[in-house]
Protein backbone atom coordinates (compact mmCIF):
# COMPACT_ATOMS: atom_id res chain seq x y z
CA UNK A 1 0.00 0.00 0.00
CA UNK A 2 2.03 2.98 -1.53
CA UNK A 3 -0.02 5.85 0.38
CA UNK A 4 0.13 4.09 3.94
CA UNK A 5 3.81 3.30 3.39
CA UNK A 6 2.67 -1.00 4.27
CA UNK A 7 4.97 -3.13 3.03
CA UNK A 8 4.70 -7.10 3.44
CA UNK A 9 7.44 -10.01 3.52
CA UNK A 10 8.36 -12.84 5.16
CA UNK A 11 8.46 -13.19 9.11
CA UNK A 12 11.67 -14.91 8.51
CA UNK A 13 13.66 -12.24 6.73
CA UNK A 14 12.88 -9.91 9.61
CA UNK A 15 13.01 -11.34 12.70
CA UNK A 16 15.09 -10.54 15.28
CA UNK A 17 16.64 -7.44 13.22
CA UNK A 18 17.58 -4.19 15.20
CA UNK A 19 17.06 -2.31 12.23
CA UNK A 20 15.33 -2.70 8.92
CA UNK A 21 15.24 -0.96 5.61
CA UNK A 22 13.59 -0.97 1.83
CA UNK A 23 15.23 -0.61 -1.10
CA UNK A 24 13.11 0.74 -3.96
CA UNK A 25 13.43 -0.32 -7.46
CA UNK A 26 15.24 2.86 -8.36
CA UNK A 27 17.96 2.44 -5.19
CA UNK A 28 16.31 4.58 -2.75
CA UNK A 29 16.62 3.10 0.94
CA UNK A 30 13.80 4.17 3.08
CA UNK A 31 13.99 3.20 6.70
CA UNK A 32 11.69 0.51 7.80
CA UNK A 33 9.48 -0.08 11.43
CA UNK A 34 8.12 -3.39 11.84
CA UNK A 35 4.21 -3.30 12.34
CA UNK A 36 3.28 -6.97 13.23
CA UNK A 37 5.13 -10.45 12.28
CA UNK A 38 2.94 -13.76 12.11
CA UNK A 39 5.81 -17.26 12.46
CA UNK A 40 2.57 -19.48 12.15
CA UNK A 41 2.29 -18.42 8.32
CA UNK A 42 5.90 -16.37 8.07
CA UNK A 43 3.74 -13.46 7.39
CA UNK A 44 5.56 -10.10 8.45
CA UNK A 45 4.41 -6.03 8.04
CA UNK A 46 6.32 -3.12 7.79
CA UNK A 47 6.03 0.18 7.46
CA UNK A 48 7.90 3.37 5.81
CA UNK A 49 7.18 6.77 5.60
CA UNK A 50 5.51 7.78 1.93
CA UNK A 51 6.94 11.45 2.55
CA UNK A 52 10.38 9.98 2.58
CA UNK A 53 10.42 9.72 -0.92
CA UNK A 54 9.62 12.37 -3.81
CA UNK A 55 6.78 10.92 -5.85
CA UNK A 56 4.53 7.69 -5.71
CA UNK A 57 6.55 4.64 -4.28
CA UNK A 58 6.46 1.67 -6.71
CA UNK A 59 3.92 -0.60 -6.01
CA UNK A 60 1.82 -3.62 -7.96
CA UNK A 61 -1.51 -4.75 -7.93
CA UNK A 62 -3.06 -7.81 -6.19
CA UNK A 63 -4.34 -10.60 -7.98
CA UNK A 64 -6.08 -13.59 -7.44
CA UNK A 65 -4.69 -16.55 -6.13
CA UNK A 66 -8.11 -18.27 -5.80
CA UNK A 67 -8.37 -18.10 -9.52
CA UNK A 68 -4.63 -19.64 -10.27
CA UNK A 69 -4.35 -23.40 -11.84
CA UNK A 70 -1.99 -26.28 -12.41
CA UNK A 71 0.43 -24.93 -15.55
CA UNK A 72 -0.03 -21.72 -15.53
CA UNK A 73 2.76 -19.37 -16.01
CA UNK A 74 4.34 -17.20 -13.13
CA UNK A 75 7.22 -14.57 -12.48
CA UNK A 76 9.32 -15.10 -9.30
CA UNK A 77 10.89 -11.64 -8.21
CA UNK A 78 13.67 -10.92 -5.93
CA UNK A 79 17.18 -10.29 -4.82
CA UNK A 80 19.31 -13.70 -5.24
CA UNK A 81 21.76 -14.23 -2.89
CA UNK A 82 21.38 -10.77 -1.47
CA UNK A 83 23.46 -9.25 -4.34
CA UNK A 84 21.27 -10.00 -7.42
CA UNK A 85 18.23 -7.19 -6.60
CA UNK A 86 14.95 -7.04 -9.04
CA UNK A 87 15.98 -10.67 -10.66
CA UNK A 88 13.08 -12.38 -12.65
CA UNK A 89 13.01 -16.00 -13.35
CA UNK A 90 10.06 -17.82 -14.79
CA UNK A 91 8.33 -21.06 -14.38
CA UNK A 92 5.11 -22.23 -13.91
CA UNK A 93 2.67 -23.16 -11.10
CA UNK A 94 2.85 -26.59 -10.36
CA UNK A 95 0.92 -27.76 -7.76
CA UNK A 96 -1.17 -25.51 -5.15
CA UNK A 97 -2.36 -26.75 -1.67
CA UNK A 98 0.92 -28.04 -0.63
CA UNK A 99 1.35 -28.41 3.32
CA UNK A 100 2.77 -30.84 5.48
CA UNK A 101 6.27 -29.34 4.20
CA UNK A 102 9.62 -29.33 6.61
CA UNK A 103 11.52 -26.34 6.13
CA UNK A 104 14.74 -26.39 8.28
CA UNK A 105 15.06 -23.53 10.76
CA UNK A 106 11.47 -22.06 9.38
CA UNK A 107 8.42 -24.52 9.65
CA UNK A 108 5.63 -22.25 9.02
CA UNK A 109 2.41 -24.21 11.47
CA UNK A 110 -0.22 -23.27 8.60
CA UNK A 111 0.66 -23.63 5.23
CA UNK A 112 -0.98 -23.45 1.63
CA UNK A 113 1.84 -23.15 -0.57
CA UNK A 114 1.53 -22.11 -4.37
CA UNK A 115 4.44 -24.72 -5.46
CA UNK A 116 6.39 -23.29 -8.70
CA UNK A 117 9.23 -24.22 -11.16
CA UNK A 118 10.07 -20.80 -10.90
CA UNK A 119 13.56 -20.33 -9.91
CA UNK A 120 13.46 -19.57 -5.76
CA UNK A 121 16.61 -18.66 -4.38
CA UNK A 122 18.19 -17.65 -1.40
CA UNK A 123 17.73 -14.08 -0.94
CA UNK A 124 14.39 -13.81 -2.94
CA UNK A 125 12.48 -14.39 0.30
CA UNK A 126 9.37 -11.93 0.78
CA UNK A 127 9.40 -10.85 -3.06
CA UNK A 128 6.51 -10.90 -5.47
CA UNK A 129 5.35 -13.93 -7.49
CA UNK A 130 3.36 -12.62 -9.86
CA UNK A 131 1.03 -13.69 -13.26
CA UNK A 132 1.81 -12.50 -16.62
CA UNK A 133 -0.64 -9.96 -15.94
CA UNK A 134 1.73 -8.55 -13.49
CA UNK A 135 -0.73 -8.87 -10.30
CA UNK A 136 0.64 -10.57 -7.60
CA UNK A 137 -0.62 -13.52 -6.68
CA UNK A 138 1.82 -14.77 -4.22
CA UNK A 139 4.74 -13.79 -1.88
CA UNK A 140 8.16 -16.54 -2.58
CA UNK A 141 8.98 -17.91 1.09
CA UNK A 142 11.06 -21.20 0.55
CA UNK A 143 12.95 -23.17 -1.53
CA UNK A 144 13.70 -27.34 -1.55
CA UNK A 145 17.88 -27.19 -1.03
CA UNK A 146 17.60 -30.90 -2.18
CA UNK A 147 15.34 -30.70 -5.14
CA UNK A 148 15.70 -28.51 -8.40
CA UNK A 149 12.72 -26.42 -9.90
CA UNK A 150 10.59 -26.95 -6.29
CA UNK A 151 10.01 -23.27 -4.64
CA UNK A 152 7.18 -22.16 -2.55
CA UNK A 153 4.76 -19.43 -2.40
CA UNK A 154 2.29 -18.50 0.01
CA UNK A 155 -0.76 -17.39 -1.71
CA UNK A 156 -1.49 -14.08 -1.84
CA UNK A 157 -5.15 -14.39 -0.78
CA UNK A 158 -3.53 -15.63 2.85
CA UNK A 159 -0.86 -13.28 2.96
CA UNK A 160 -3.08 -10.18 2.57
CA UNK A 161 -5.48 -11.55 5.57
CA UNK A 162 -2.64 -11.73 7.97
CA UNK A 163 -1.40 -8.62 6.72
CA UNK A 164 -4.57 -7.29 7.42
CA UNK A 165 -4.84 -8.79 10.90
CA UNK A 166 -1.42 -7.56 11.77
CA UNK A 167 -1.99 -3.72 11.03
CA UNK A 168 -5.07 -3.49 12.30
CA UNK A 169 -4.12 -5.64 15.72
CA UNK A 170 -0.09 -6.11 15.65
CA UNK A 171 -0.79 -9.97 16.03
CA UNK A 172 -2.95 -12.87 14.35
CA UNK A 173 -6.08 -14.24 16.53
CA UNK A 174 -6.87 -17.74 15.65
CA UNK A 175 -9.87 -19.75 16.72
CA UNK A 176 -8.76 -22.90 18.87
CA UNK A 177 -10.43 -26.41 18.68
CA UNK A 178 -7.94 -28.33 21.29
CA UNK A 179 -7.98 -31.44 18.94
CA UNK A 180 -4.79 -33.62 17.84
CA UNK A 181 -6.11 -34.37 14.23
CA UNK A 182 -4.76 -37.14 12.23
CA UNK A 183 -5.27 -38.32 8.01
CA UNK A 184 -7.94 -41.19 8.16
CA UNK A 185 -4.83 -44.00 6.96
CA UNK A 186 -5.82 -47.14 4.65
CA UNK A 187 -5.46 -49.04 7.78
CA UNK A 188 -7.70 -46.84 10.50
CA UNK A 189 -10.58 -46.63 7.58
CA UNK A 190 -10.41 -50.58 7.63
CA UNK A 191 -10.42 -50.49 11.18
CA UNK A 192 -13.27 -48.60 11.58
CA UNK A 193 -15.09 -50.33 8.58
CA UNK A 194 -15.57 -46.60 6.74
CA UNK A 195 -13.77 -45.11 3.69
CA UNK A 196 -9.91 -43.52 3.69
CA UNK A 197 -12.03 -40.28 2.35
CA UNK A 198 -14.89 -40.16 4.97
CA UNK A 199 -12.79 -37.40 7.15
CA UNK A 200 -9.66 -36.95 9.45
CA UNK A 201 -9.41 -38.56 12.72
CA UNK A 202 -9.43 -37.26 16.64
CA UNK A 203 -5.99 -38.67 17.42
CA UNK A 204 -6.69 -36.79 21.36
CA UNK A 205 -8.99 -34.40 22.74
CA UNK A 206 -6.78 -32.07 24.81
CA UNK A 207 -7.82 -31.41 28.64
CA UNK A 208 -9.80 -28.06 29.61
CA UNK A 209 -10.00 -27.18 25.27
CA UNK A 210 -13.91 -26.30 23.35
CA UNK A 211 -13.69 -29.83 21.88
CA UNK A 212 -12.98 -31.35 25.34
CA UNK A 213 -16.49 -28.85 26.84
CA UNK A 214 -18.03 -30.07 23.36
CA UNK A 215 -18.23 -33.63 24.07
CA UNK A 216 -15.77 -34.75 21.23
CA UNK A 217 -13.77 -37.74 21.74
CA UNK A 218 -10.82 -39.50 20.80
CA UNK A 219 -11.18 -41.77 17.80
CA UNK A 220 -13.89 -39.34 16.61
CA UNK A 221 -14.18 -39.25 12.60
CA UNK A 222 -14.78 -35.30 11.71
CA UNK A 223 -16.26 -35.50 8.22
CA UNK A 224 -17.90 -31.89 7.90
CA UNK A 225 -16.82 -28.09 9.32
CA UNK A 226 -20.38 -25.82 8.63
CA UNK A 227 -21.58 -27.80 6.01
CA UNK A 228 -18.41 -28.68 4.02
CA UNK A 229 -16.91 -31.92 3.86
CA UNK A 230 -13.51 -32.44 5.84
CA UNK A 231 -11.05 -34.40 4.27
CA UNK A 232 -7.05 -33.36 4.47
CA UNK A 233 -6.10 -32.18 8.49
CA UNK A 234 -3.95 -29.61 6.80
CA UNK A 235 -6.61 -27.79 5.07
CA UNK A 236 -9.05 -28.32 8.40
CA UNK A 237 -6.91 -26.77 10.75
CA UNK A 238 -6.20 -23.56 8.61
CA UNK A 239 -10.61 -23.28 8.62
CA UNK A 240 -10.57 -23.75 12.31
CA UNK A 241 -7.93 -21.30 12.55
CA UNK A 242 -9.80 -18.57 10.32
CA UNK A 243 -12.79 -18.82 12.64
CA UNK A 244 -14.41 -16.08 14.38
CA UNK A 245 -13.17 -16.62 18.38
CA UNK A 246 -16.23 -16.53 20.45
CA UNK A 247 -18.49 -17.98 17.69
CA UNK A 248 -19.92 -21.73 17.55
CA UNK A 249 -18.55 -23.88 14.61
CA UNK A 250 -20.72 -26.85 13.66
CA UNK A 251 -18.85 -30.33 13.32
CA UNK A 252 -20.60 -33.61 12.18
CA UNK A 253 -18.77 -36.46 13.49
CA UNK A 254 -18.84 -40.09 12.96
CA UNK A 255 -18.81 -41.81 16.25
CA UNK A 256 -19.63 -45.97 16.75
CA UNK A 257 -20.78 -46.02 13.40
CA UNK A 258 -23.66 -43.10 13.90
CA UNK A 259 -23.38 -39.64 12.41
CA UNK A 260 -23.74 -36.49 15.17
CA UNK A 261 -24.35 -33.26 15.05
CA UNK A 262 -21.57 -31.21 17.51
CA UNK A 263 -21.55 -27.22 17.69
CA UNK A 264 -18.43 -26.01 19.24
CA UNK A 265 -17.58 -22.67 20.59
CA UNK A 266 -14.19 -21.32 19.56
CA UNK A 267 -11.36 -20.29 22.04
CA UNK A 268 -8.40 -18.09 21.32
CA UNK A 269 -5.52 -20.50 20.11
CA UNK A 270 -2.89 -19.76 23.05
CA UNK A 271 0.21 -18.03 22.31
CA UNK A 272 -1.50 -15.68 19.63
CA UNK A 273 1.73 -13.18 20.22
CA UNK A 274 3.62 -11.32 17.92
CA UNK A 275 6.43 -13.68 16.57
CA UNK A 276 10.11 -14.87 18.12
CA UNK A 277 12.59 -16.17 15.97
CA UNK A 278 11.88 -19.44 14.38
CA UNK A 279 13.25 -22.48 16.00
CA UNK A 280 16.92 -23.11 14.55
CA UNK A 281 17.76 -25.86 12.65
CA UNK A 282 17.67 -29.32 14.55
CA UNK A 283 21.70 -30.02 15.04
CA UNK A 284 22.60 -33.13 12.91
CA UNK A 285 21.17 -36.36 11.94
CA UNK A 286 21.35 -39.25 13.44
CA UNK A 287 19.76 -42.73 12.08
CA UNK A 288 18.08 -39.99 9.43
CA UNK A 289 15.75 -38.99 12.03
CA UNK A 290 15.57 -34.74 12.52
CA UNK A 291 13.93 -34.02 15.87
CA UNK A 292 12.82 -30.90 17.68
CA UNK A 293 11.75 -30.45 21.51
CA UNK A 294 7.83 -31.24 21.76
CA UNK A 295 7.09 -27.70 23.30
CA UNK A 296 9.00 -25.95 20.34
CA UNK A 297 7.27 -23.52 17.43
CA UNK A 298 7.99 -26.20 14.77
CA UNK A 299 5.74 -29.06 16.33
CA UNK A 300 3.05 -26.85 16.71
CA UNK A 301 1.38 -28.21 13.95
CA UNK A 302 1.84 -31.64 15.18
CA UNK A 303 1.22 -31.43 18.47
CA UNK A 304 -0.24 -28.52 21.21
CA UNK A 305 -0.28 -30.58 24.72
CA UNK A 306 1.73 -28.54 27.21
CA UNK A 307 2.69 -31.67 29.29
CA UNK A 308 3.85 -33.82 25.99
CA UNK A 309 7.84 -34.99 27.19
CA UNK A 310 10.04 -36.47 24.39
CA UNK A 311 11.51 -35.37 20.95
CA UNK A 312 8.76 -35.00 18.07
CA UNK A 313 9.68 -36.52 14.69
CA UNK A 314 9.97 -33.42 11.86
CA UNK A 315 11.80 -35.72 9.34
CA UNK A 316 13.07 -38.82 8.28
CA UNK A 317 15.58 -38.84 5.75
CA UNK A 318 14.63 -41.34 2.21
CA UNK A 319 16.78 -45.10 2.95
CA UNK A 320 17.96 -44.38 6.20
CA UNK A 321 17.90 -46.62 9.21
CA UNK A 322 14.66 -44.95 10.91
CA UNK A 323 12.63 -45.43 7.68
CA UNK A 324 13.68 -49.13 7.56
CA UNK A 325 12.48 -48.79 10.85
CA UNK A 326 9.60 -48.17 10.69
CA UNK A 327 9.72 -44.49 12.27
CA UNK A 328 7.68 -41.32 11.37
CA UNK A 329 7.47 -38.09 11.04
CA UNK A 330 4.97 -36.97 14.03
CA UNK A 331 6.08 -39.35 16.29
CA UNK A 332 7.53 -38.81 19.26
CA UNK A 333 10.82 -40.21 20.73
CA UNK A 334 9.74 -41.52 24.64
CA UNK A 335 13.07 -43.54 25.28
CA UNK A 336 16.08 -44.57 23.45
CA UNK A 337 17.51 -47.70 24.61
CA UNK A 338 17.09 -47.59 28.08
CA UNK A 339 17.36 -43.68 28.30
CA UNK A 340 14.14 -42.34 29.26
CA UNK A 341 13.84 -38.56 27.12
CA UNK A 342 12.07 -35.52 28.17
CA UNK A 343 13.67 -33.42 25.57
CA UNK A 344 16.49 -32.71 23.04
CA UNK A 345 19.11 -32.43 25.64
CA UNK A 346 18.15 -36.12 26.54
CA UNK A 347 18.07 -36.94 22.83
CA UNK A 348 21.38 -36.04 22.54
CA UNK A 349 22.59 -37.44 25.34
CA UNK A 350 21.24 -40.89 24.00
CA UNK A 351 22.53 -40.65 20.75
CA UNK A 352 26.16 -40.18 21.65
CA UNK A 353 25.35 -43.19 24.47
CA UNK A 354 24.04 -45.47 21.62
CA UNK A 355 25.94 -44.04 18.97
CA UNK A 356 27.99 -47.09 16.77
CA UNK A 357 25.82 -49.75 18.60
CA UNK A 358 24.28 -52.57 16.14
CA UNK A 359 21.03 -52.48 17.20
CA UNK A 360 19.00 -49.84 19.50
CA UNK A 361 15.15 -50.20 20.82
CA UNK A 362 13.30 -47.17 20.52
CA UNK A 363 9.60 -46.13 22.21
CA UNK A 364 7.67 -44.07 20.51
CA UNK A 365 4.54 -42.28 21.07
CA UNK A 366 2.28 -42.36 17.74
CA UNK A 367 -1.20 -40.86 18.44
CA UNK A 368 -3.01 -42.03 21.14
CA UNK A 369 -0.52 -45.30 21.11
CA UNK A 370 2.87 -46.52 22.18
CA UNK A 371 4.99 -48.97 20.33
CA UNK A 372 8.79 -50.36 19.90
CA UNK A 373 10.75 -50.06 16.75
CA UNK A 374 14.41 -51.71 16.47
CA UNK A 375 16.65 -49.28 15.66
CA UNK A 376 19.79 -50.07 13.31
CA UNK A 377 21.55 -47.23 13.80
Amino acid sequence: DWQSGYVMTNNHVINNASDVTVTLSDGTVLDAKIVGQDAATDVAVLKVDPRDYEGRIPSLSMGSSDDLKVGEWVIAVGNPFGQLAGSLTVGVVSALGRNSLNIAGNTPAYQDFIQTDASINFGNSGGPLVNTRGEVIGMNTAINPAGQGIGFAIPIKLAAKIADELIENGKVVRGYLGILPGPLTKEIAEAFEVDEDTGILINQVLEGTPAEEAGLQNGDIITKLNGRDVTDVEKFRLAVADQIVGEEIRLVILRDGKMKNIGVTLAERPGAQLASAPDEEPEGLWAGIRTVDVDSRDARRWIDDPAAEGVLVIGVEPDSPAEDAGVRIGDIIREVGNVEIADRDDYKKAVRKYEGKKAVALLLKRGDNTLYVGLKP
